[in-house]
């Protein structure tokens, strides 16, 4: 299959959500920067990201909590209690872990491949599960803190 643009890609990944989230899930933000895709809900600084890492040769892609330390540290520990359950649904290659004080992940790294159709299809795919899977634990979790 012919290699894409990093933007392809990403516009790609982007079509297939709209199409394949279920309609109380497709109502989500975009922002790019040249090798990463956000994508969001209410609020940027909790995304969904798919990294295309030359560097280290991988993609990531994962959920990412940058709000600010009471945040992560919240979402960290709902996460971690549902560790199990998530961990089943996404797979063991999902990492949960906190990169700072005020950041943390839950993630998983693929070897980075052609840029091709076939491997835009993969990461989609995975990105649906991920968001089907973690958007409603988000939501809950932001009911707990504004009580």
């Amino acid at each position: 299959m012919a290699q894409m643009t990093r933007t392809t890609f990403f516009d790609g990944i982007v079509a297939i959500l709209k199409k394949r989230l279920p309609e109380e899930l497709r109502g989500f933000h975009t922002r790019r920067f040249g090798h990463l895709l956000k994508i969001y809900f209410d609020n940027e600084r909790i995304h969904y990201e798919v990294w295309i890492d030359t560097r280290r040769q991988q993609v990531e892609l994962g959920l990412h909590l940058e709000e600010g330390p009471a945040s992560t540290i919240a979402h960290l520990q709902v996460l971690d209690s549902r560790i199990v359950e998530v961990k089943d649904i996404l797979g063991p290659d999902c990492e949960l872990a906190r990169w700072t004080q005020s950041w943390g992940h839950l993630i998983e790294n693929r070897p980075l491949v052609t840029l091709d159709a076939d491997e835009r299809s993969a990461v989609a795919e995975r990105m649906v599960l991920y968001i089907e899977t973690l958007q409603p634990i988000l939501d809950e979790t932001r009911t707990l803190l504004a009580r």
